[in-house]
Order: structure tokens, then C-alpha cells, then sequence
């Protein structure tokens, strides 16, 4: 299915902002109203679109639903550029591992739970502002799980690059998250939410008195 080339979108977002008038009130104004409406309808299309990709079927129709989950991510993507030159946000950031180590130290100090994190030498140095954003919340929405529900002695996060994708690893040593099924009271929506609208794939594994992982993976060509 066609989508947005990369190299258009940008140059169709550069030529957008050269036309929009220069007065900040009015850019952040038309910030807000891009946000909360096309963006806002943008992600639930995607959310339903992978709601219905879950659902199982036929190939075929698992395929489609993939190809219209990139062109709706794509025109996304398009349109937070946009937002980010409307707000003069960078569309790029560095030192999300900084960010990462920020969230442990703040967690180790309220929690008392000891806390690890291993980057290695693949993990992008150089991030999309907003896909760096979401990789946040879900590290923090797993650290929130570990610290009112696991009972863990230790947590551990890797930043690691496998194969294409960059791979995100948060693990601890737990009990494990009972009823993991329908995941409601863990905030497993949330992050999968999360993952869905930074084309990254979430997978969440856990034992009793084993632990959990929840590992992200995102291809490297989207970031």
C-alpha cells in the first residue's frame, strides 16, 4: 500500500511551516488545535488498527491492516514535525540513555529497590524527539508496575541494538504480575498504547516468583 516517502514529508513540512505566519501566539494556537484534533484522531486510528490486527484472521487482511498502520504512522509522524516546528521543539534529541539513568535514580531513591542500567554501543545516540518520549513512558509506566505490584529486590534495564532493531529491556526479579492476561491493573494498555504510536513492538513476559520483562524493539529505520 502506497505510503509518504520520508525525504517528501519532510520537504512538505519545511514548505508548510515557510507559509504559516511568523507571530508565536498564533503558531502555538495552531499547535494546540493540530494536537487535539487530527493528532488525537490519528492515534486512535492506529490504537483500532492494531486492536483489529490482535483480533487474529487471514493473512491477507493482517497485511493490509499493517500497510495502513504505516501510511496512518507516516502522516503522524508528518504532522509532529509540524508541531514541533510550530513550537520550535527539536525534532531530534540526544542522551536518552541520561533520561533512562534519570528515571532509575529517581526511583531507587524512593523505592529503596536497586536498580542497574547497561548501554551498549548500537543503541542510537541520536533519537526522534517523540519516539524517545513514548520509550520514556513506558520505562516509567514498568517501574511503576515493579513498584506497586512486584515485590522486586532489583530492576535492570538494557539499551541494546539486535539485529535491525533497537531493543529496550526492563527486568526485575519479582514475583511476577498475576492475571497478566487481561493486564488492566498493570498499565499494560498504556504502554502498549505507547509502543503502538512509536512503531515499536512490546512483549511482556512473566513468571510467578520469576519476574517480569518487558521488552520493546524498534526497527532502526523508523527512528
Amino acid at each position: 500500500m502506497p505510503g509518504v516517502f520520508a525525504g517528501d514529508a519532510d520537504d512538505g513540512a519545511a514548505a508548510i511551516l515557510s507559509e504559516i505566519p511568523g507571530d508565536p501566539e498564533t503558531r502555538r494556537w495552531l499547535a494546540r488545535e493540530l494536537h487535539d484534533t487530527v493528532g488525537t484522531a490519528l492515534s486512535g486510528m492506529l490504537l483500532e488498527m492494531e486492536f483489529l490486527k490482535r483480533q487474529g484472521g487471514e493473512s491477507g487482511i493482517r497485511a493490509d491492516i499493517e500497510g495502513l498502520q504505516s501510511s496512518t504512522r507516516e502522516v503522524l509522524q508528518t504532522l509532529r514535525r509540524l508541531l514541533s516546528g510550530l513550537r520550535e521543539e527539536p525534532t531530534h534529541v540526544t542522551g536518552f540513555a541520561e533520561g533512562v539513568y534519570d528515571l532509575l535514580a529517581r526511583f531507587e531513591r524512593h523505592t529503596g529497590i536497586q536498580t542497574s542500567l547497561v548501554a551498549d554501543e548500537g543503541w542510537p545516540h541520536r533519537m526522534a524527539g517523540r519516539t524517545a518520549h513514548h520509550l520514556l513512558r513506558i520505562v516509567d509506566e514498568a517501574l511503576q508496575n515493579v513498584r506497586r505490584h512486584s515485590y522486586a529486590r532489583s530492576v535492570e534495564i538494557t539499551l541494546a541494538q539486535i539485529g535491525e532493531d533497537a531493543v529496550l529491556t526492563i527486568r526485575d526479579d519479582g514475583r511476577g504480575l498475576q492475571g497478566l492476561a487481561d493486564g488492566q491493573g498493570y498499565g499494560i494498555t498504556g504502554m502498549q498504547e505507547y509502543a503502538v504510536l512509536a512503531g515499536c513492538e512490546l512483549r511482556i513476559e512473566s513468571f510467578p516468583e520469576r519476574g517480569t520483562a518487558v521488552t520493546v524493539s524498534l526497527p532502526l529505520e523508523r527512528n
